[in-house]
């Protein structure tokens, strides 16, 4: 097997004409890069250089062996490039995301991306009424995140990850008189007695709504406001007019709970924070995604 270090010796040595000089580049003393050439000559059986006290200059099968040699080299470069070259990620996010998640920390995500990528595109669109399958197939290049059941089922051709869990509470404010100070938890039942604030977001998975479904066992909920938007539902709950619903995410840390007193609901249904893609999203898309909720 040739030596294909003495071949790129030989290239030097072509060049420069010299063996003193090609080995000055080459960083190596004149005799050992002689004797390599030396070498390779008898593995071809052939002389590939004319030495004389005028320097070196190449046989008619040493001008040969150098053209190919180059050829080859060239090849190789061509070939360590593709190893090292890594195709650019395309960046550019579109995210469905719930209302709750619009007005917490999809702010927070948007200034992260955009610190990062300023020269990209990051979509976010409501989720509406729209059923979480049917966007998701019919925009494979999209994400959704949201607050589901635990016991949500998706299709098949859905892919979903799991943020955060967390169980449902009652919020108020401090010093409300909805419930006892001492009072530490409360039942599904027990808030037949507790004005409510419920809030008029259409999406069908939106966790208020299957805890007023699950309320609805046990009778008519005392609903006494109902809010257009999250910001109405705080601004309520802040003026002790009603209580709430929530969930503590850890991802939500831009929604401050201090201004409130917080109730775990016995018996509650469990709520998780899901990102979920369709089975064909690209892996390096989904880690980027990733990367970028971790920083939140």
């Amino acid at each position: 097997m040739l030596n294909y270090q003495a071949l790129y010796y030989l290239l030097e040595v072509s060049s420069a004409r010299s063996f003193t000089l090609a080995a000055e580049k080459l960083h190596m003393t004149r005799p050992a890069l002689s004797t390599a050439i030396k070498n390779l000559e008898k593995d071809l059986g052939f002389l590939l250089l004319n030495r004389s006290h005028e320097g070196v200059s190449l046989t008619p099968k040493g001008e040969a062996v150098v053209v190919l040699a180059q050829q080859g080299f060239a090849y190789l470069d061509e070939i360590e490039h593709l190893r090292s070259y890594k195709p650019e990620i395309n960046t550019d996010l579109s995210i469905y995301a719930s209302q709750a998640m619009n007005t917490t920390f999809i702010p927070a995500l948007i200034n992260k991306y955009y610190e990062q990528n300023p020269d990209k595109n990051l979509t976010v669109y409501p989720l509406g009424d729209s059923q979480v399958d049917e966007i998701l197939l019919a925009h494979p290049d999209s994400f959704v995140i949201g607050i589901f059941n635990e016991t949500r089922q998706f299709s098949d051709k859905i892919n979903t990850i799991i943020l955060d869990k967390s169980k449902a509470y009652l919020a108020m404010s401090h010093d409300a008189t909805f419930l006892p100070q001492d009072m530490k938890t409360i039942s599904l039942k027990g808030l037949l007695h507790i004005p409510l604030i419920e809030a008029s977001v259409t999406e069908e998975q939106s966790f208020k709504n299957e805890l007023f479904a699950a309320i609805r066992k046990y009778g008519e909920p005392n609903i006494r406001f109902t809010a257009s938007d999250m910001h109405m539902t705080t601004r309520l709950v802040e003026n002790k007019l009603g209580a709430t619903f929530f969930v503590l995410f850890k991802q939500l840390q831009n929604t401050s709970v201090s201004n409130y007193r917080i109730i775990p609901i016995q018996n509650a249904p469990k709520f998780v924070l899901t990102l979920l893609f369709n089975e064909n999203m690209p892996q390096e898309k989904l880690d980027f995604l990733l990367s970028l909720l971790n920083q939140i």
